[in-house]
Order: structure tokens, then sequence, then C-alpha cells
């Protein structure tokens, strides 16, 4: 998601999947959780014509509501 920051693609598929690492850190700092927000932010921005968010495949994801 880093590399594609200003980039555009037709169709964008991602998972909700993050490190485990990343979910502690994100469960006691505020920085850390704006962070996580704003990469899913640029991975949703990133379609042309379509965005397909992937089924969570670990225990440690961002929850989409």
């Amino acid at each position: 998601i880093h590399s594609v920051k200003g980039g555009e693609a037709d169709d964008v598929v991602f998972s909700p999947d993050i490190s485990r690492s990343a979910m502690v850190e994100a469960k006691h700092d505020q920085e850390a959780q704006d962070t996580i927000v704003r990469m899913f932010y640029v991975a949703l921005t990133r379609a042309k014509e379509r965005t397909v968010i992937c089924a969570r495949g670990m225990p440690d994801c961002v929850r989409i509501q």
C-alpha cells in the first residue's frame, strides 16, 4: 500500500490482515491506529474501477464497518 501512494490501478484487491505487532501497537498508541487508518484509506482510494476487500485470513485484522 505504501508504494502506490499517489498511484492508481483499474482494480485494487487487498486484505484487512495486519501483523500481530502492528495490532498490539495500535491497541496502545493512537498514532499507530491513525497510521493504519491512513494506509487503508490509501488502498481504498487507488481504484479507478473496482475495489475488492478480501475476507480476513488471520484474527489480527482491521475491522471494516
